[in-house]
């Protein structure tokens, strides 16, 4: 359930971003079909190994990463798709909190714009959003 809620509170902030620049986002598992020549978002959620730091399991720890794909056509250059990888990178600043469903996530390492990847109709650079999640439910 957590991981949901997270996905939720990633996916939410955005798609208010997103919205105000007439950008389309491809969700996760979500069947999206691009016009010729549009740039449009892709997101993920890479979530890792849920960790417990006590011995009565009752506080686990999720990490993982968010990651948004700025998807633009081929040959229009590095700059276009970079500087929406930076705008997108800048919409989740480190340790502020998103929340979802009364869970609280927190970016905990700098958002950063990978290696654009290129094939012959795309150029896609990979936003990674580290984030971290705690809870705690006491045992009856």
């Amino acid at each position: 359930m957590s991981n949901e809620l997270i996905r939720t509170a990633f996916d939410r902030r955005l798609s208010a971003w997103a919205a105000t620049r007439n950008l389309q986002i491809a969700y996760d598992n979500q069947v999206y079909e691009p016009q010729q020549g549009e740039t449009y978002l892709r997101s993920f959620l890479l979530p890792a190994a849920t960790d417990s730091e006590d011995l009565a399991g009752e506080s686990l720890t999720f990490l993982g990463s968010y990651q948004v794909n700025v998807v633009a056509p081929a040959g229009g250059g590095p700059r276009p798709a970079g500087k929406l990888a930076e705008a997108v990178a800048a919409l989740f600043p480190l340790y502020e909190p998103l929340s979802a469903g009364g869970l609280d996530v927190y970016v905990i390492r700098p958002a950063w714009a990978g290696t654009a990847i290129q094939d012959d109709t795309s150029y896609t650079v990979p936003v990674t959003v580290p984030y971290r999640s705690d809870t705690f439910t006491p045992r009856a």
